[in-house]
């Protein structure tokens, strides 16, 4: 069937070492914050409010700093503040900390309505239509998050050969930044329904990826080992809190849009 393809501006970012959390606020200040982003063609939407994310929580929600400078340097700041030893990011919440007083953007964690969808509890035969449900409600906030004007940060399972995701456990662990989508026009098609795509950048190369949100949130829901190895032995995972990343995403906003009702 034709597509209908909606994209954000973004610049891409290489990431340096394991800062793919910190390229992908690179990325999303690049478009987002008010002293680099692109000009508005008429007027923003407004974002998606609580009431309106179809799936999951609202987990933590935090304001833009308005005195943000475009060019603050993100791992300095996440190395100074113990949330990272070199670049690292395994908690969601310390990087949503670092989008709003760092890159000076509105950051709100959600939970994904999705533990218990990861691929191997799928394939032990539980029911299907439960992933499939809650990824269309996740591709539908998603599109309306983007027509609002904002940006999606999701970790998952990278797959080592083309970064798509994977079912590792968490032993590859990756940062993506949704930045559009392709939703297919099932007008005049005799073929069978396709899902919405999900168009993503991450920081190991600038060939976007075109995902299935079924297999970002199965590969999501599964990331709760972290890999080993003698360099990851001094990489920074909190006590209490371990890996904060399986279920959730985070949703950045311009600062114009922090009256949104969250």
């Amino acid at each position: 069937p034709p597509w209908s393809v909606c994209l954000a501006p973004i610049v891409w970012e290489r990431q340096v070492g394991p800062c793919c959390g910190l390229a992908a606020l690179r990325m999303a200040r690049s478009a987002l914050h008010p002293d680099l982003r692109p000009a508005p063609v008429g007027a923003a939407p407004e974002h998606v409010g609580r009431d309106a994310w179809p799936v999951g929580t609202v987990e933590l929600h935090l304001p833009a700093n308005p005195a943000a400078p475009p060019d603050a340097p993100l791992l300095c700041a996440a190395i100074e503040r113990g949330f990272s030893a070199d670049g690292e990011m395994f908690d969601v919440h310390d990087l949503a900390t670092l989008a709003s007083d760092v890159c000076g953007l509105k950051a709100t964690v959600v939970t994904l309505g999705c533990a218990g969808c990861d691929g191997a509890k799928t394939a032990e035969g539980v029911d299907g239509g439960v992933a499939a449900a809650a990824a269309a409600a996740f591709a539908w906030g998603v599109d309306a998050w983007l027509a609002g004007g904002g940006l999606v940060v999701v970790p998952y399972d990278r797959g080592e050969a083309n970064h798509t995701p994977a079912l590792r456990g968490g032993r590859n662990a990756h940062y993506l930044i949704i930045f559009g989508t392709a939703t297919p026009d099932p007008a005049g098609s005799t073929e069978e329904p396709v899902s919405t795509r999900l168009i993503c950048a991450h920081g190991l190369s600038p060939v976007p990826l075109v995902l299935d949100p079924e297999e970002l949130l199965a590969s999501n829901a599964q990331l709760t080992q972290m890999t080993e190895g003698p360099y990851a032995q001094g990489w920074v995972v909190k006590q209490g809190t371990g890996m904060r990343l399986a279920n959730r995403a985070l949703l950045l906003g311009t600062p114009a849009a922090a009256a949104a009702p969250f």
